[in-house]
């Protein structure tokens, strides 16, 4: 009887404190599944209200600039682009030269002369722009094209010979050319044996991009001696380096063993590189391609892709790497898509202008992803940031405060 007794005391003092410990560890659980939520909670930047997103300066919402200054850097690029091309193309219309090669100092021309065995031979363009023959001299060569050139030799050559027959060939580009470093298959000097030779064309020659390519083209015009302030992040091998010295970059510019140069702000007046996004060079269906003219001692940079971080009310958030067009859909979806409680009217994209100032750009998701063509291309460090919706977010942390608990009742543990 006793033993009976003290083994229904025991199950009575085990309810007890099974009770008592629901009604004391229940709550506290509950409280910290919701202070712990509150611990993720994304704030938006300043106050919308009073946040004007046209200003291009100022400070606004936390010192950030505002949707025109955002734009900015792109816009300032496209109208240099398009201020080069429209100069090219008159230069080429005004000396009515197209798809001409110039024959240049250093060029290397093959003369061959019909039944006149001694004048057949190489000569290399001199310093001053001349070629040197038996019996004819001195001839100016630079500035003419290999049919202008052989009509000289004939002119000359027919003061002391009957109908000569002169045929001039060039053996070796070597005055026209450009430099392709980057993320490229093979980087390099490649010779401009016409006029008129496109962009498109040159990294055709070089092999195309590498997997590594970000989705711009940053084109240095010749005669520029600023180089250093286009260059930053491009990581290049010994070989590019080498490239861009022979180029006619002073090798100051070089700060390191494996690195090279890039704008550190794109939107400052000395910026002497222009950058060219690769699928204006393609085109498309709807859009047909661009095309950049090149001249002798041009630069062509192709950076290899870099990051974007993506923040808050998404399912894994992050840093992710771009591809060669990653815009602010691309990147949400990168990291996952949107939790449920995503303020999807507020997403907020903050890019770097340099000098120590940012530009924030909101987003309404919801217009955005009925209208693609308005998505926003993203460039390398800007961050996407994802507030939460403060209703929204209190649901989901009471949802996640009751599955705590469940899953407490069910195992004996929190979490699932």
């Amino acid at each position: 009887m006793g033993l009976e007794v003290s083994f229904s005391n025991l199950l009575r003092r085990i309810f007890a404190l099974s009770v008592y410990s629901f009604r004391v560890v229940t709550p506290l659980l509950f409280a910290m599944s919701v202070f712990s939520g509150c611990l993720t909670y994304t704030s938006a930047i300043g106050d919308p209200e009073d946040f004007d997103e046209n200003s291009t300066g100022g400070s606004q919402a936390g010192g950030f600039r505002g949707k025109d200054a955002f734009f900015q850097v792109e816009q300032d690029h496209q109208q240099r682009l398009t201020r080069l091309i429209q100069s090219r193309l008159a230069q080429s219309l005004n000396g009515a030269r197209d798809n001409e090669y110039l024959i240049g100092v250093g060029d290397l021309i093959e003369i061959q002369v019909f039944d006149v065995e001694e004048l057949n031979r190489r000569v290399r363009v001199r310093p001053t722009g001349h070629i040197s023959l038996p019996l004819v001299g001195l001839i100016p060569a630079a500035g003419m094209s290999e049919e202008e050139l052989q009509r000289a030799l004939a002119r000359r050559m027919n003061e002391f010979m009957h109908s000569p027959q002169p045929q001039v060939f060039i053996s070796e580009y070597s005055s026209q050319k450009v430099s392709v470093i980057g993320a490229v298959a093979k980087p390099g000097t490649y010779a401009l044996s016409r006029s008129g030779y496109s962009l498109i064309e040159i990294l055709s020659e070089a092999g195309g991009r590498t997997a590594l390519a970000s989705g711009s083209v940053v084109l240095i015009p010749s005669g520029v001696q600023k180089q250093q302030k286009v260059l930053q992040r491009t990581r290049l091998s010994g070989k590019d380096r080498a490239i861009f010295r022979s180029s006619g970059t002073q090798s100051s510019t070089i700060k390191a063993p494996d690195t090279i140069i890039a704008a550190p702000s794109l939107t400052a007046p000395s910026l002497t590189g222009i950058e060219v996004f690769f699928d204006q060079l393609v085109g498309s269906a709807n859009t047909p391609p661009i095309n950049v003219p090149l001249k002798a001692g041009d630069t062509i940079i192709i950076p290899e892709a870099g990051s974007v971080k993506v923040d808050g009310e998404v399912k894994k958030p992050g840093s992710y790497k771009l591809d060669a067009r990653t815009t602010l859909l691309g990147a949400i979806a990168s990291a996952g898509g949107l939790t449920f409680s995503a303020d999807q009217d507020e997403i907020e994209v903050i890019r770097e202008l340099g000098a120590g100032e940012k530009a924030l750009l909101r987003v309404d998701l919801d217009s955005l992803s009925s209208n693609t063509s308005n998505d926003v291309r993203l460039r390398d460090g800007d961050v996407v940031r994802v507030p939460s919706q403060p209703g929204l977010f209190a649901i989901r942390q009471l949802v996640d405060g009751f599955s705590s608990l469940i899953s407490f009742g069910l195992s004996g543990t929190v979490g699932p």
